[in-house]
């Protein structure tokens, strides 16, 4: 399974992590969409057009798009074989991006050290050779 994390606040994020996650389901692949954190309340009402209309078209073809919360989403992320995150963060070089996952966070920054979590630097070497040596998906801890 392929999962598609939309935890971003803002409704291009949001609506580009949805389209995505319609994108990758057009090969046959088993897709979740999960929405999260700030994403989530978009999933009931949504005030933009292109959210509505991503929402609309995941529940057409039968995989909607579903909020998730931290215990959930684990599950989620250990059961898929890929996953994608659509996270906010600001185009700012002094703000990360910021991946959640579990309650823990983990900042990506544009600038070395890249990799944080509160505030200390993951060796960037070790985080990849965990990557590559790693038959799912990959705890930063």
């Amino acid at each position: 399974m392929i999962l598609v994390v939309v935890q971003a606040g803002e409704i291009d994020r949001v609506s580009e992590g949805l389209r995505a996650g319609l994108g990758l389901g057009l090969r046959g692949d088993e897709v979740v969409v999960a929405l999260t954190g700030a994403a989530a309340r978009h999933a009931e009402n949504p005030a933009d057009p292109r959210v509505a209309r991503a929402l609309r078209t995941l529940a057409e073809l039968g995989r909607p798009a579903r909020v998730v919360g931290d215990d959930e989403l684990a599950v989620l992320v250990e059961r898929a074989r890929a996953v994608e995150v659509w996270s906010s963060g600001s185009r700012s070089h002094g703000s990360p991006r910021r991946l959640l996952i579990g309650g823990r966070e983990l900042e990506i920054w544009p600038g070395a050290p890249r990799f944080r979590a509160k505030r200390s630097a993951i060796d960037a070497a070790d985080l990849v050779a965990q990557i590559f040596e790693s038959d799912g998906p990959v705890f930063v801890r």
